[in-house]
């Protein structure tokens, strides 16, 4: 499902994001904020049309990845991509690029290595006590906290290895 949407044309894109965006504000003003109906279906259009025009612009900007590309542009997207996920660049300079990108966020990683992921789990915490005395809908952010908090741990694991895949002496990858 994700390559058809990813491969869609614009037109698709912008009505799904529309009837996204339409649907969510329409339920969000009437169920939770308990709005007015003219109210919340002006927000929506509003919102709807907004969030289309930027899927609108963002689908035009969008370019297909061509290997054999040379521009500057081409290859700092494969270079970017390649650093976090994708075949291991065949190209020693963009190879060398990317395993630079790569080290550059593990260092920020390994910099919020122990803050991070504790704050993550106090704002979770403190979520359950909102959640306690307030609105019951906030505990709906406690389980996205604790996977944040979790999830650092993962992502920077997942940071060193590609390092070490993008490294200059490691064997390429096929």
């Amino acid at each position: 499902m994700r390559a058809r949407l990813l491969d869609a044309p614009a037109w698709r894109s912008t009505v799904v994001s529309v009837v996204t965006f339409f649907a969510v504000v329409v339920l969000w003003g009437v169920l939770v904020r308990d709005e007015s109906w003219a109210e919340v279906l002006v927000r929506a259009v509003v919102v709807g049309l907004v969030a289309g025009a930027v899927v609108a612009f963002a689908h035009r900007q969008r370019r297909a990845d061509d290997p054999d590309d040379r521009s500057p542009r081409a290859v700092g997207r494969r270079v970017r991509r390649a650093a976090s996920r994708g075949p291991v660049p065949e190209d020693p300079d963009e190879r060398e690029a990317a395993h630079d990108i790569a080290l550059d966020h593990l260092r920020v990683f390994e910099g919020q290595r122990y803050w991070a992921p504790a704050t993550f789990v106090v704002t979770a915490v403190l979520a359950a006590g909102v959640a306690l005395t307030g609105p019951a809908w906030v505990w709906v952010t406690v389980p996205v906290w604790l996977a944040a908090a979790a999830g650092h741990p993962w992502l920077r694991n997942r940071m060193r290895a590609r390092a070490e895949l993008l490294a200059p002496g490691a064997p390429p990858a096929h």
